[in-house]
């Protein structure tokens, strides 16, 4: 839950610079009429109360799930189907941490825009509504209703996702793992702020590091699950000696083999466009 969060947060501000970046490009302030400058302005506001609504409806149906699965499980969950769930939790947490991994090369502004777009960071949405706003074939409330969906489109990814997750979960350690993911969140935007201003002009060393950082991170966090589903299933004392390596190791190798396939998508189908333009 507390990695989910921290990628919500990440992803949802990217949505929404998308929206504001593509309806910016669009307004020349020079040029532009009191009609449209409020029109504008109304527009800027659209996104903001668009991602409101999103965070209104994917709270409650977040709040919903936890409330049916958690209280169901609260008091009569197995303890070793809750030891198992918990490492399964770690393992997706490295997944999620991967996944940044992946990213933070494009993120640091060292790779173009792929043309092949294998992992997104938007939900689309902002494209077509900003055009539909242009040509005047949709209204704000029409628009703030794209930017709800665009916003809702992360949300709604996790839904399923996290419901094994509730399981014998207490309130107050749900409320906890969401702010923590929260203030995580935002500290990893504001690091990958100051790095993209500090390191302008040796980002690829600086993209490479926190990659393999993030790596390391995501396999010790992968090992430490295995570590905890093997000791409630293992049949053997001391097996974990040989487990352990293994997984940490053997998610190293992967990550490291879908960091080369994806530095070579960025190099061998680029865009005339820098990835980093969603932090500008």
């Amino acid at each position: 839950i507390v990695t989910v969060s921290a990628w919500l947060v990440f992803v949802v501000t990217l949505e929404v610079n998308d929206f504001r970046q593509r309806l910016m490009a669009t307004f020349d302030d020079s040029t532009a009429d009191n009609k449209t400058s409020r029109r504008y302005t109304a527009a800027l506001s659209a996104i903001q109360y668009g991602m409101y609504d999103a965070f209104i409806d994917w709270g409650l149906t977040y709040t919903i799930c936890y409330g049916i699965v958690g209280g169901i499980t609260w008091y009569n969950a197995d303890p070793n189907l809750v030891a198992v769930i918990w490492g399964f939790s770690m393992m997706s947490s490295a997944l999620i941490f991967a996944v940044a991994g992946l990213k933070i090369p494009a993120w640091l502004g060292y790779y173009r825009k792929s043309q092949l777009k294998t992992i997104r960071d938007t939900s689309g949405f902002a494209s077509s509504a900003v055009e539909d706003w242009i040509n005047q074939d949709c209204s704000t409330t029409a628009f703030r209703y794209q930017a709800r969906l665009g916003v809702g489109k992360h949300f709604s990814q996790f839904v399923y996702f996290l419901l094994p997750f509730y399981v014998s979960l207490k309130f107050w350690w749900f409320l906890l793992s969401i702010l923590v993911g929260f203030v995580g969140g935002h500290l990893f935007l504001y690091v990958v702020f100051k790095c993209r201003q500090r390191f302008s002009h040796n980002r690829g060393r600086v993209a490479i590091g926190a990659s393999a950082f993030i790596a390391i991170c995501s396999s010790i966090c992968f090992m430490f699950g295995v570590w905890v589903v093997d000791d409630v299933w293992r049949n053997s004392i001391g097996r974990e000696l040989l487990l352990l390596p293994i997984a940490f190791f053997s998610w190293l190798a992967i990550f490291g083999l879908f960091q080369v396939l994806k530095s070579y998508e960025h190099k061998k189908h680029p865009t005339e466009e820098m990835d980093d333009q969603l932090f500008g």
